[in-house]
């Protein structure tokens, strides 16, 4: 295979090092900025080469030993080979070079309370015929065993060792190949095998940045009258409107059943919000203004932001992402409208290149 000087200039959005070599650029997986080395290249396209660290010649001082075992070979994570603060300085740079032609005030970056040990919800492969159990490669052919992995929460943990510790338990699974995920709820670990994600109820991984995220939100909903109208649209279960119960709330999403029940000071409605037609739907219930708009989509983004915008023409927009991209691409459509008061970066996921940004905007 192809090998590659490598020099690493900084690293990309994915956690990977960006190398610039005449008119090829490299991404390489688990380097830093400054250092230099040869790469082997797995895949390219033009102009673009995707590489596997091969030989490091002159690391970086921010370089530590990671702490998992299985780091070197596994894909879960992204930043082990470095301190958490410095993670946190990487994520930083990326999400402000994202907002540059943005104004607003301070980031605020929010760390996990710790690195480690946070996850209450993990998805394992398996397949039977090969006797393999564990986190899928990439290219989504190869699973690799991770018994020692460091991410779940300790409760579940220690679930998943005494599950896989069974005679047979492999060979018990109903099906050849695929997932069993494993999540924490309401203090019991429960088990599903091959049905969607978080088909239990969708929640998010990391309790402690939950509650984090909770109070900044409650601090958001103190700004409102009480009997405001809230638009909660890929709400769930209300976890983000939740913190809101002075105020009046529709929660939208498309459950994979019915929608939940009323609750208190909150409606349920079931509508796919990414149909063509999902906003005409909505209006034609006679929904008209809303004060708070809260949006909290899946990675893809949601690109008819504007149209519910100027639709519903609320006084403040609250976007919760995981992905600051589609974020960006979603908010430029509305710059001329709504002003950039706040952006926070929330990391949910330590260790990996993914976290939470809760951007904050008011009408124009």
């Amino acid at each position: 295979m192809k090998k590659v000087q490598f020099e690493i200039e900084h690293i990309d959005p994915l956690g990977q090092g960006v190398s610039k070599k005449g008119d090829k650029v490299t991404f390489i997986p688990k380097t830093l900025p400054g250092e230099t080395g040869v790469a082997t290249i797995v895949r390219s396209r033009k102009g673009v080469q995707f590489a596997e660290l091969t030989q490091l010649d002159s690391a970086s001082a921010k370089r530590i030993e990671a702490e998992c075992p299985h780091y070197d070979q596994c894909n879960g994570c992204h930043f082990l080979h470095t301190s958490y603060p410095y993670e946190l300085e990487l994520k930083q740079k990326n999400l402000e070079f994202l907002f540059k032609n943005w104004q607003y005030g301070e980031l605020h970056s929010h760390p996990g309370p710790t690195r480690m040990g946070y996850r209450n919800r993990i998805q394992l492969h398996f397949n039977k015929a090969r006797k393999q159990f564990g986190f899928m490669l990439t290219g989504g052919k190869e699973i690799l065993a991770v018994p020692d992995c460091l991410l779940p929460a300790p409760q579940l943990k220690a679930a998943i060792k005494q599950y896989t510790g069974q005679d047979h338990w492999l060979d018990s699974l109903p099906d050849p190949v695929g997932h069993v995920e494993f999540y924490q709820k309401d203090q019991e670990i429960l088990i599903s095998c091959n049905k969607p994600y978080a088909e239990g109820g969708f929640s998010q991984v990391n309790p402690a940045m939950n509650q984090l995220l909770a109070g900044l939100l409650q601090n958001l909903a103190h700004t409102l009258n009480p009997g405001a109208k809230i638009l909660d649209l890929f709400g769930g279960v209300g976890n983000l409107s939740s913190n809101f119960q002075k105020q009046e709330r529709l929660i939208v999403d498309y459950y994979p059943g019915t929608a939940p029940k009323e609750t208190s000071g909150g409606q349920f409605l079931k509508l796919d919000l990414y149909r063509p037609e999902a906003l005409n739907e909505l209006t034609s219930r006679g929904i008209g203004h809303f004060d708070c708009l809260i949006v909290d989509p899946p990675r893809s983004g949601f690109k008819q932001l504007g149209d519910f915008l100027k639709e519903f023409s609320p006084e403040l927009l609250i976007y919760v992402s995981c992905n600051p991209a589609t974020l960006k691409r979603d908010l430029d459509q509305i710059k001329n409208d709504y002003q950039l008061s706040n952006l926070h970066l929330l990391d949910f996921f330590p260790g990996t290149f993914h976290f939470e940004t809760l951007a904050i905007l008011k009408k124009l």
